[in-house]
């Protein structure tokens, strides 16, 4: 697949910042839900599933952006 990255060519942003911390913060919460001694059984297994939702979009962005940084040179 061919992408447009060029929206995540940019040298800084808070933006991009805010969100990638506001991404890890929301994992940390998940993770520590599933974790839990009182989350069991499904419960458990749906809050390891959106703690490595969160992880992997976060990555994926990640991911994007590295992509679009190696193709300006």
């Amino acid at each position: 697949m061919n992408q447009n990255l060029s929206s995540f060519q940019f040298e800084s942003s808070v933006l991009w910042d805010t969100i990638l911390e506001n991404l890890s913060a929301a994992a940390e919460v998940e993770t520590s839900q599933a974790i839990a001694g009182e989350t069991q059984g499904e419960e458990r297994i749906h809050q390891c599933g959106r703690a490595a939702g969160l992880a992997d979009f976060k990555a994926h962005l990640v991911h994007l952006r590295e992509t679009a940084l190696n193709n300006m040179n």
